[in-house]
């Protein structure tokens, strides 16, 4: 049951990351167009592009964010493997006892 809860928290916060790193892509590709169709110069361009935001710039964001999604997908998978393991053993305990009682 904690895992199930666990998997669907580790769900919504994947989702969220996803989400955010869309977000952040978006914004560098936007911010390209508009450079390469010279609405904005060099100089501001890389301004944007550096900029830090909360400590990291664009790429540093796309980067944790993947790195994060990664992580979440492996807890969910442990999680996963938790569920197959604990209905393993139950699936075990309940043949042994059916077992015990037929003969």
């Amino acid at each position: 049951m904690l895992a199930n809860i666990r998997i669907l928290e580790l769900k919504r916060r994947l989702s969220h990351a996803e989400i955010k790193k869309v977000e952040f892509s978006d914004y560098m590709h936007n911010l390209l167009d508009k450079h390469n169709r010279g609405e904005i110069d060099n100089y501001s361009f890389l301004e944007f592009f550096y900029k830090k935001m909360d400590g990291k710039n664009i790429n540093e964001w796309i980067e944790h964010l993947d790195n994060y999604a990664a992580d979440c997908k492996r807890e969910i998978n442990r999680e996963r493997i938790k569920i197959l393991k604990n209905f393993s053993r139950l699936s075990l305990i309940l043949l042994l006892a059916i077992l015990a009682v037929a003969f």
